[in-house]
């Protein structure tokens, strides 16, 4: 589960790790994959509903910017705690 939101032009994000526990059998990172790429998908389909575009070009731009991302936060810490 996650929630996320702006406060003081900073991202804050509420995570809840561990949802589907081990009696489930489901790998932790695939679920947390899904989640993302069903995130990508629902952010470009409001997108293009606001700016237009082709979706699949969206989704495109979107999985650049996230893959620049990853690459330039790489080895930094993020401030927080996790609670279990």
């Amino acid at each position: 589960m996650i929630r996320a939101w702006i406060a003081n032009d900073q991202l804050v994000a509420s995570l809840k790790i561990g949802a589907w526990g081990s009696e489930q059998n489901v790998n932790e990172e695939h679920a947390w994959g899904r989640i993302l790429s069903d995130l990508v998908r629902m952010l470009a389909t409001a997108l293009q509903s606001n700016y237009g575009g082709e979706q699949t070009e969206i989704v495109h731009r979107l999985w650049e910017r996230l893959t620049q991302e990853l690459e330039l936060s790489e080895g930094k810490s993020f401030p927080g705690t996790f609670l279990e």
